[in-house]
């Protein structure tokens, strides 16, 4: 999840932000529900505070949605439409309070980036949406890009597909989890490649194992960009 995010000012800037506790482990369900409120503190790379956002507040109830990803300890934390100075790294604290906790504990430091878009071509980033857990071989759609993860959970071999690039798709990105016994295979769309040149799938076998590719429309090429656990191109 997140710890750098790029706040694009008036427009949606939305970013999953996972919550774990002093222990490391994720909040549950049950401790995203005990929520009362949470803070966001601004400050400069000086150390001097520079503002406080508030769940409580009412000018502030669309920078935090801690409601849709519960289930997995994950906070939509959106600065976009938010009046911040443009154009500086700011350093900042994500305070959770509840019945244990009245006055707060930081679950998350965070480094961020405010930039005017104003000039540019006037289309938000994309909102998260939920992982797709898949058993069966699977076509990836474009829509897909805007999901957290496609994870393959099936008993044998299966196969997900990604689309061919075109050049709308041209940096767009997608992380693939392997979760059944099954491998999972990840798959390039007809004549595109993944890897390299000349492999056109990669084939997980390790449980979770997990990797993440990113389209490059001038090579063809989904290119790999980062993974966990074995995975073996072909």
């Amino acid at each position: 999840m997140a710890n750098t995010i790029t706040v694009y000012i008036g427009f949606d800037s939305p970013a999953l932000v996972e919550l774990k506790k002093i222990d490391g482990s994720v909040f549950t369900a049950a401790d995203m529900e005990a929520i009362t409120h949470i803070k966001l503190r601004y400050t400069y790379v000086s150390g001097a505070t520079v503002e406080e956002f508030d769940s409580d507040i009412v000018a502030h109830a669309g920078v935090f949605d801690w409601a849709t990803y519960a289930s997995t300890g994950r906070l939509v934390l959106d600065l976009g439409l938010m009046t911040i100075t443009v154009g500086r790294d700011e350093k900042a604290e994500l305070i959770v309070y509840d019945a244990t906790y009245t006055n707060g504990r930081v679950v998350k430091q965070l480094d961020l980036y405010v930039t005017d878009q104003a000039g540019g071509s006037g289309t938000n980033p994309p909102a998260y949406s939920a992982p797709l857990t898949v058993i069966d071989d699977y076509d990836i759609l474009t829509t897909d890009f805007s999901r957290t993860a496609i994870r393959m959970n099936a008993a044998t071999s299966k196969t997900a597909t990604l689309p061919v690039i075109t050049e709308a798709m041209d940096g767009k990105q997608i992380p693939f989890e392997k979760q059944g016994a099954g491998n999972a295979v990840l798959a390039a769309g007809a004549g595109n490649t993944i890897g390299d040149a000349t492999d056109t799938q990669m084939t997980g076998t390790s449980t979770y194992a997990t990797i993440l590719v990113r389209a490059n429309y001038a090579t063809g090429c989904w290119v790999v960009c980062g993974g966990i656990g074995k995975w073996q191109g072909a």
